[in-house]
């Protein structure tokens, strides 16, 4: 089996970008002194829907990532789909967190995107 050294650097963003998307949950949270919930905070509710949808997609797309090089995706699609995955994972959260709204919905189309691509590639070979 190859080792997947292509996906790492993407696979740790993702994972990085997850965590920082926590902490800022942290952040809002000791802002608003709100422990469980969102307390009816907006800022809190679109922290903690930034970070569950960084883990929802985020988690996903680096195992398939990580699945499709070890699989033997050539480098220049992997780097190229993990380019891809990262831009549309920090343009979907930069849209839940008001940072910029117009970002928002070209990152949830790339996402489902690179989802469906990715799951039928690993499922095209599955079935080979």
């Amino acid at each position: 089996m190859a080792y997947p050294s292509h996906a790492l650097p993407f696979v740790g963003a993702l994972f990085l970008l997850i965590t920082c998307l926590a902490l800022n949950v942290t952040r809002v949270r000791h802002i608003v002194h709100v422990s469980l919930g969102d307390g009816g905070d907006k800022r809190l509710g679109y922290a903690i829907r930034a970070h569950g949808n960084a883990v929802e997609h985020g988690l996903l797309l680096a195992v398939a990532l990580l699945l499709a090089e070890v699989a033997g995706l050539p480098a220049h699609w992997v780097v190229g789909l993990g380019w891809a995955i990262l831009a549309a994972r920090l343009a979907h959260a930069a849209g839940f967190l008001r940072l910029g709204r117009r970002v928002s919905a070209p990152g949830v189309t790339v996402t489902y995107l690179l989802e469906l691509g990715l799951s039928g590639y690993l499922l095209s070979l599955a079935f080979r």
